[in-house]
């Protein structure tokens, strides 16, 4: 076989390992669902909603500056309908599309199909939670698109690098802003054939296309609320998450050892890689190996430092991306070295120790049982059709994922009985998945009201405006702890809610969960709910007595 005909059965071996993981990769997070979302997935799930009730992110309600997860999950229900289940083709495409970009992006890094589909491999175990697919998607095809400038700079890929850190900045903020840095740096160090090493004005055009692509969504903001008001949202929304969730640097040998393991590697890497750089520093091709690996480093440490935090069992899994992308290049130097007797040992060990750790953190054996791919391959079919029914119901109870929602089983039925889509439901707490199983949009721009965050005057103030014009029939308080936070952290509101509504109903045994629902007493009640007895603010052929008429 000639050295061509190789090169082609590689090829196509590794075209298909490819679309062989992107099936998997999906059916997998498909198949997981069987349980459901975790509620804080339906924080974006319910501003999709929100945006297809008519209202938009800073303008009408409150964005801590992730504007495109909600107009993303807003598309996929636009485009298929059930809110839960083009949340799931939304999220299972993305995770199948991260584990692609990220096996482009160490091949074009390290040159190694073996690393790139091994690298994918690992990302997909460690099993992020269902709502971090913009942690891996955005940092996979930032770091493809930066290794591809830096194989050959032209300004169509400086451009599409760009769109890439213009993309992750409205998922989120700072996502954009670590791949900017780590672009700038690519940019900087790249050599541009003809015209010598990289400099101050590739970087400088890159960061003027970054912003002249962000400028129509800057200009947005500053028309509905202003940019540094927003600015503000945002900063407090984050000193609220460090004070909440900090730093933790864990015993390697205690209650988490796969955890605190994966933890201590995770800054291992970049740090090793820092190391490498220096001993490589006399190299004739030093500049393209700093332009390639330089801007990875950077960005693995402000990933690191900012994702990291307590608790680390949901946490840790947001940070693969760079991890997995800068191992690959310290594994591949590991295997090129000089001295391959001494160091593919220690690159071998490496991807064990690290492949151990991600299992471990990802329980990817047991989340492979769950769903059941360690069954059968015959029953697969049925598995996702049982799935994809339960997604499509309004409220299956599988879906349900705390114990408010539980308890708010009949109360979904009923405000669909008896409220119009114009109605809306204040939540006080956080129960962001109560408008979703209503199919009810969220009331004063507000999806819920946690102690800490936001509780200044002037956004209760802007609570109450919005509220004003809009007709609120319900107030749901999810548990005794969110009625104590919402009475103390949120006292405007608490005084509003005290005067104007009523107590309607406590649904739940245990009364450190229980829901209380409160109705506004000022609302005409058009007749009273058949099954439940209680008012209905519309009347239909569901809210007629025996009798033929609403009482």
């Amino acid at each position: 076989m000639t050295s061509r005909s190789r090169n082609a059965l590689g090829s196509a071996v590794y075209i298909l390992a490819l679309v062989a993981l992107v099936l998997f990769t999906a059916l997998f997070r498909f198949l997981q669902l069987k349980d459901g979302f975790p509620n804080d997935h339906f924080l974006y799930i319910a501003g999709g909603q929100q945006i297809l009730n008519g209202d938009w992110p800073t303008r009408d309600f409150l964005d801590q500056g992730l504007p495109l997860m909600f107009f993303a999950s807003a598309l996929a229900q636009r485009i298929l309908g059930p809110p839960l289940f083009a949340e799931a083709v939304l999220m299972c495409g993305a995770y199948a599309l991260a584990a692609v970009l990220t096996a482009a992006a160490v091949r074009e890094l390290t040159g190694s199909r073996v690393l790139a589909l091994l690298a994918a491999i690992v990302e997909v175990a460690i099993v992020t939670r269902t709502y971090g697919y913009p942690k891996v998607l955005v940092y996979a095809a930032g770091f493809y698109l930066l290794q591809r400038y830096v194989t050959r700079p032209t300004m169509g890929r400086l451009f599409a690098l760009s769109a890439a850190i213009v993309v992750a900045f409205l998922f989120r903020h700072d996502h954009g802003i670590y791949l900017g840095i780590g672009g700038v740096l690519a940019v900087w160090l790249a050599d541009v054939p003809g015209l010598g090493p990289g400099g101050a004005r590739r970087a400088a055009t890159l960061v003027a296309l970054s912003a002249l692509l962000t400028a129509p969504y800057l200009i947005y903001v500053q028309v509905f609320g202003g940019v540094w008001a927003y600015l503000q949202t945002g900063l407090e929304f984050r000193a609220g998450e460090i004070t909440r969730q900090p730093h933790v640097w864990p015993p390697l040998f205690g209650d988490q050892p796969h955890h605190a393991a994966l933890l201590y590697e995770y800054w291992a890497i970049p740090i090793v890689a820092a190391l490498l750089l220096l001993c490589y520093r006399h190299r004739d091709n030093v500049r393209t190996i700093m332009a390639r690996v330089t801007p990875l480093i950077v960005v693995a440490l402000l990933v690191n430092w900012t994702f990291i935090r307590d608790p680390l069992i949901t946490r840790l899994h947001d940070a693969i991306a760079p991890a997995v992308t800068l191992g690959s290049w310290l594994v591949a130097s590991a295997w090129r070295s000089r001295h391959p007797w001494l160091w593919r040992p220690v690159a071998v060990l490496l991807v064990a120790l690290v492949a151990r750790s991600v299992m471990g953190v990802g329980s990817t054996i047991e989340q492979l049982d769950r769903a059941g791919l360690l069954v059968t391959w015959r029953r697969i079919p049925e598995f996702a059709a049982e799935v994809s029914t339960a997604l499509h119901e309004q409220h299956a109870e599988r879906q349900l994922p705390s114990r408010a929602a539980h308890a708010l089983w009949p109360f979904y039925a009923y405000v669909d009985r008896c409220t119009t889509r114009d109605h809306r439901l204040l939540v006080g707490g956080f129960a962001p998945e109560v408008p979703v199983f209503t199919q009810r949009a969220f009331a004063g721009g507000q999806l819920g009201f946690v102690q800490g965050y936001y509780e200044g005057e002037h956004y209760q103030r802007l609570v109450l405006q919005r509220l004003s014009r809009e007709v609120v029939p319900f107030v749901v308080l999810p548990g005794e702890a969110a009625i104590n936070q919402f009475g103390a952290g949120f006292r405007l509101l608490s005084n509003y809610v005290r005067v104007r509504y009523v107590p309607l109903v406590t649904l739940g045994d245990d009364p450190s969960t229980a829901v209380q629902v409160l109705f506004d007493g000022e609302l005409p009640v058009a007749a009273r709910d058949p099954e439940t007895g209680w008012p209905c603010e519309v009347a239909n052929e569901w809210t007629f007595y025996a009798k033929g008429k609403p009482r």
